[in-house]
């Protein structure tokens, strides 16, 4: 990603075209992606019969400039779309750039470009024919594109949004590809960790919430996955509540070897939470003080080194939920 401003200008509402596209050249560079594999730009797109253009020609220049330093030639026409959610929904103003991302985010979830609405008689002035870009004009696949070797690259846009008062931003999203899962070898049986789940929330009724919330998404996720392409897998649930959610007060911790055990022991907790039933359950406040002394251990990180080395997970998960920092 990328912010500038567009400096002194003859308005406060004028716009600076150096501005945008020095923005987009610094956002690429930064996120090391060659713009000949960009293939979306979600626009700021207010509509306006000035600001319109000049945000094109800004994107004209940056994408120009870049496709030189790579040094292959001009970069192909119509092989990057764009739109604007504004068309659907209207400026959100303040929201209005998170808008678009969660636009894009969808787009790489079902891999189709949605069509901007309201675009069947283009501003005279926006001049596309010597770009790379073209205008969504209807609902189409997104098809990824493909390096000389033909192989396919994962779907990559850009998003800009710029402020009342010359402020600019652009970030640069591309779409998670997993990695191919090597098949189990065909002689002996394949050896299976555990997997620690995690779970927090602001306090016990959310809690139960949350692991509610976690049951039904579960359900309807493995009714999708029979097909290879949509497999639900223990470890990418397991890591994403790991590393993806913000620890909270009221935690809740288990380690299962299946999805299915998994379903179980959630069910039991939300019947009995404050039985047992193969989970560890417990409230940061309540261990604040000794936990504060363990996590500033120097030593702290190697022995939960160990506890992992030596499959004790008990040990980590019973002081995860009391408030100890894994890193």
């Amino acid at each position: 990603s990328a912010q500038n401003h567009g400096g002194r200008a003859s308005s406060l509402t004028a716009t600076n075209p150096r501005a945008q596209a020095d923005l987009l050249i610094a956002a690429y560079r930064k996120a090391g992606i060659d713009v000949r594999t960009v293939s979306y730009i979600e626009a700021h797109g207010t509509g306006t019969p000035l600001g319109d253009p000049i945000e094109i020609n800004g994107l004209k220049t940056a994408f120009s400039e870049l496709a030189q330093t790579v040094g292959e030639g001009p970069l192909p026409p119509a092989t990057c779309g764009i739109g604007s959610i504004k068309s659907n929904i209207g400026h959100l103003e303040l929201a209005s750039g998170v808008a678009g991302v969660i636009k894009v985010l969808l787009q790489m979830q079902h891999k189709e470009l949605v069509k901007s609405l309201h675009c069947e008689q283009i501003n005279p002035y926006i001049r596309l024919d010597d770009s790379p870009f073209y205008v969504v004009e209807h609902n189409r696949p997104w098809e990824p594109l493909r390096d000389h070797a033909g192989h396919a690259l994962p779907r990559r846009a850009g998003v800009s949004s710029f402020g009342f008062g010359g402020v600019n931003a652009h970030v640069v999203l591309e779409e998670y590809v997993p990695e191919p899962r090597a098949k189990p070898a065909a002689s002996g049986p394949r050896q299976v960790l555990p997997a620690l789940i995690v779970l927090s929330a602001r306090n016990e009724e959310r809690l139960q919430a949350q692991v509610q919330q976690l049951l039904t998404w579960m359900s309807a996720e493995t009714a999708q996955a029979s097909s290879p392409s949509h497999p639900l897998l223990l470890e990418d649930l397991a890591y994403t509540l790991q590393v993806g959610r913000e620890p909270m007060e009221e935690r809740l911790a288990m380690q299962v070897g299946s999805l299915t055990e998994l379903a179980e022991k959630l069910r039991k907790y939300l019947q009995d939470p404050q039985g047992a039933g193969g989970w560890y359950r417990g409230q940061v406040k309540r261990h604040k003080e000794a936990v504060a002394l363990l996590n500033t251990e120097e030593a702290l990180q190697q022995t939960i080194i160990k506890w992992l080395q030596r499959g004790e997970y008990e040990k980590l998960l019973s002081w995860w939920v009391k408030g100890l920092k894994i890193s």
